[in-house]
């Protein structure tokens, strides 16, 4: 039986109930292609859209950003590889991605090539430093800053990361000291301690004593103020006097003229004095006339001895010679104007001179059973020379004597006294009879 195609009417015939009848061109093939040419006529096929289908464009490109064309197979092939290439890219990038990881964890658990930093925990003597990432071990040259929590006590040890407390030590081998909120940096010598950077070099031996007061001194201990006053900061000037001139320790910025005077040399200077060390030349202009009428004759002790018995005229000083002139001299075996004489052979008379530091020497001494008769004496203080002239003996005979003071510095004033030696068992009288001029000058 007949029958007709749903969406196009074309007519079709059943084998079965149809194949005996005849084939008509017209209702068979004719009329049917005719409604599929007006089928196929009727066809409106949109440009396909990605919100539509439709008709689209084929294109080989792989860098393009239309959305109304379609890859080829072509194209599909160039994105596929790409896309392996960037795949295989991205797999490398990420391999060294791990790989940088790896070392960055590790660079940053180096505490040798670079210094890892933290804020101290502990105590004053025992300064915990925890780094992070934490190191594993102490190794030479590993380093550690950290911001001191605390002002160090003495002898200080830092531990990183419970690894071990190390001494604190400065590179000259001192104890290292910390100041709260100071930032230092340590670094681990391998032989137990940890060495302070940048500071505890060699201080020298200056103190607070030898610095100006305005300015400090680094120690080992740290800054200390010093003790050094300043006196002065314009030029000073000094002139001497009688009595010391103290000036007060500390730093004078100028110059210190301490005045000179060209008249300070030894001819100005009195003799026997001194000013800053110079010895003075000048003599006093002394001299004097003086009539001598000297009877000494006192009894002395047995066995008994006295340079200095009585003291008969004193030399100012300055003097430079004296001169005595007996009045008169009687030539015989009696007693003269001007003598020394002694009670028996065992007691002598003397004359002896002394200068004003108690140094003496005998200038006369009267002879064994005998008088010294006097005529002159003339002493030279400077040359310190005495020469005497008497008479000696029972005749007429002057006789000199010349006496070197050797016991005598020179310094005046000089004392002429007389004195004796009894060396007899019972008391003596010795005789000292000066009569006449003594000049001096």
């Amino acid at each position: 039986m007949a029958s007709n195609t749903p969406n196009l009417g074309l007519l079709k015939k059943d084998p079965a109930t149809d194949g005996n009848e005849t084939f008509n061109i017209k209702t068979l093939l004719n009329d049917n292609w005719d409604k599929i040419d007006e089928a196929v006529g009727n066809i409106q096929v949109p440009e396909a859209s990605t919100t539509q289908k439709g008709i689209v464009q084929l294109s080989n490109a792989t860098d393009g950003t239309r959305e109304d064309v379609a890859a080829t197979e072509r194209a599909v092939k160039a994105a596929y590889e790409r896309g392996s290439e960037g795949v295989n890219a991205a797999g490398a990038a990420n391999t060294k991605a791990d790989f940088a990881q790896s070392n960055l964890t590790a660079h940053l658990a180096d505490y040798v090539h670079h210094a890892g930093f933290a804020v101290s925990a502990g105590t004053a003597t025992a300064y915990i430093v925890a780094l992070d990432p934490a190191p594993t071990a102490l190794v030479a040259g590993m380093t550690v800053r950290f911001k001191a929590h605390v002002d160090s006590g003495a002898n200080p040890t830092v531990n990183p990361n419970g690894l071990g407390a190390k001494s604190a030590k400065k590179p000259n081998g001192n104890a290292a000291s910390f100041k709260k909120d100071g930032i230092y940096t340590v670094t681990y010598d391998g032989s137990g301690a940890f060495i302070l950077q940048g500071e505890g070099g060699e201080y020298g031996t200056a103190t607070a004593a030898d610095v100006r007061n305005t300015k400090t001194l680094g120690t080992d201990s740290g800054l200390i103020a010093g003790a050094l006053v300043t006196q002065a900061t314009t030029p000073q000037i000094i002139t001497p006097g009688t009595s010391n001139i103290v000036k007060a320790a500390g730093i004078y910025d100028d110059t210190i003229t301490i005045l000179g005077d060209a008249n300070l040399v030894p001819a100005n200077i009195l003799l026997g004095k001194s000013i800053f060390g110079i010895s003075g030349s000048l003599k006093k202009s002394v001299y004097g006339i003086s009539v001598l009428s000297i009877n000494k004759n006192t009894s002395v002790p047995a066995s008994s001895s006295n340079l200095k018995n009585a003291l008969l005229f004193t030399f100012p000083a300055g003097t430079s010679i004296a001169t005595f002139a007996s009045s008169g001299v009687v030539v015989s075996n009696a007693q003269s104007n001007s003598m020394l004489q002694g009670s028996n052979a065992n007691c002598r008379s003397y004359l002896t001179l002394y200068d004003s530091v108690g140094t003496g020497d005998t200038i006369i001494v009267n002879p064994q059973y005998d008088s010294a008769r006097i005529v002159s004496i003339s002493i030279n203080f400077i040359t310190k020379v005495v020469i005497i002239t008497f008479f000696n003996g029972n005749g007429p005979y002057i006789t000199y004597s010349t006496i070197n003071l050797t016991n005598f510095d020179g310094s005046g004033p000089f004392y002429l006294y007389h004195g004796y030696q009894n060396t007899d068992a019972s008391a003596q009288t010795p005789y000292c009879i000066l009569n006449g001029d003594l000049s001096f000058a």
